[in-house]
């Protein structure tokens, strides 16, 4: 015998047959009503990413970074020479 779902009321659809499809469809999650697209973008307004204005490059290396972010490179090579401060730098 083949395998049976069980819908709501109760009652029970054999796997494989249209109402095992229509049981399916059922159980989705659908909207009620259509979004525009202000409603959308006033949604997604917080998730887009930010613009930078300002950037700054690293006197060492060259890269571009944050300002205030020091470069992971020269941070790299001050921890393998044993605390050396690099020169121009204050304590």
């Amino acid at each position: 015998m083949a395998p049976t779902a069980r819908t709501a009321t109760g009652a029970t659809l054999e796997d494989g047959g249209l109402g095992s499809r229509v049981m399916e469809m059922w159980l989705m999650a659908v909207p009620k009503r259509k979004v525009t697209p202000s409603r959308r973008k006033r949604r997604n307004q917080f998730k887009r990413l930010p613009f930078v204005e300002s950037v700054v490059r690293c006197g060492v290396c060259g890269k571009v970074n944050l300002p205030h972010v020091r470069c992971c490179d020269v941070a790299r090579e001050a921890r393998k020479g044993g605390g050396e401060e690099t020169p121009g730098t204050s304590p």
